[in-house]
């Protein structure tokens, strides 16, 4: 495996295609089938080149990193290959998978990498999170929301309920336990609006805690920062 960065590209063409509703949960273990689609997607891209977006990594490799069994593994990675997120590069080997619409210049998010890991190798949030019920799901899918939301300039997603339910497919009565999941296990965390942010009705500030922990509500300026970065609208 790659020696882990701070931070990742991870492409986000998908996502703001509508890829995330499309991972429902549904029923005989289709929900954490998907669930574990998007955690594989989240580790290969962890791992990936950063000039070609190819990944190698073993079934060891992911079973470590997310603690998924060998069969999830296997049903997990056909399903992020069947949405079109990733592909097998079979000439390099048989375990070399391509981020589809991986791009250098354009069309990517920053996603943390190296302080996700403890020194075994071990993605610790999804160890914890699992995939076993439906909040598991949502939590991921809420997580690659912010990540593709996220502001560069102010650090964060500013975003609403109703992006959320429409964007990632989360019924409004399930994203405070997404939301609550995130939490605990250490991948998102919940901004205060400040005094004279003129915030829009509803929306809510959401940083992860791992990328550009200097850029939080006590070191910027969120009147300088807004408007820079056309990601911060929550109407799209």
């Amino acid at each position: 495996m790659n020696r882990l960065r701070e931070f990742v590209r991870l492409p986000t063409g998908w996502i703001w295609a509508g890829g995330l509703e499309a991972f429902k949960f549904g029923r005989g273990g289709e929900g954490s089938t998907r669930c574990a689609g998007l955690m594989l997607l989240i580790v290969l891209a962890q791992h990936a080149d950063d000039q070609d977006g190819h990944a190698r990594m073993t079934y060891d490799d992911l079973r470590l990193a997310t603690g998924l069994s060998r069969a999830k593994i296997a049903f997990g990675l056909a399903v992020a290959e069947g949405h079109g997120l990733i592909a097998r590069v079979p000439e390099q080997g048989a375990s070399v998978y391509r981020l589809v619409g991986y791009d250098q210049t354009q069309g990517w998010a920053k996603l943390p990498a190296s302080a996700l890991y403890d020194r075994g190798g071990r993605l610790r949030a999804f160890h914890g999170i699992g995939v076993r019920g439906k909040a598991s799901l949502d939590a991921v899918k809420l997580f690659l929301l912010c990540l593709a939301m996220r502001n560069n300039a102010s650090n964060v997603a500013e975003v609403g309920y109703d992006v959320i339910a429409r964007r990632a497919g989360i019924a409004r009565g399930d994203i405070a336990r997404a939301k609550s999941l995130l939490i605990a296990h250490g991948l998102l965390l919940i901004e205060a609006q400040p005094m004279g942010y003129g915030a829009r009705t509803g929306s809510h500030l959401y940083r992860i805690p791992q990328l550009d922990r200097h850029v939080h509500a006590g070191t910027r300026d969120y009147a300088a920062s807004r408007g820079l970065d056309p990601v911060d609208s929550v109407e799209f």
